[in-house]
């Protein structure tokens, strides 16, 4: 293997962990994978599945913890 080969390697892969990087912020931050905002999108839904699950599940438990104070 020549040298060019291994740094066309590390570049590649490089640039393949930036953008997984790059991706992964973006969920953390709430963001879609279309860069636009949810509130037209027709498919908001199935992009935002388990933080809709999450905001149904904190009014229950938040009636759970005071009942039991």
């Amino acid at each position: 293997m020549e040298p060019i080969d291994i740094i066309l390697i590390v570049i590649l892969a490089i640039a393949f962990i930036g953008i997984i990087a790059y991706l992964i912020w973006k969920k953390r931050k709430g963001e879609g994978g279309c860069g636009c905002g949810c509130s037209a999108c027709p498919s908001a839904g199935a992009c935002h599945r388990a933080s809709v699950k999450n905001e149904e599940k904190t009014p229950e438990t938040d009636g759970k913890e005071q009942s039991g104070a």
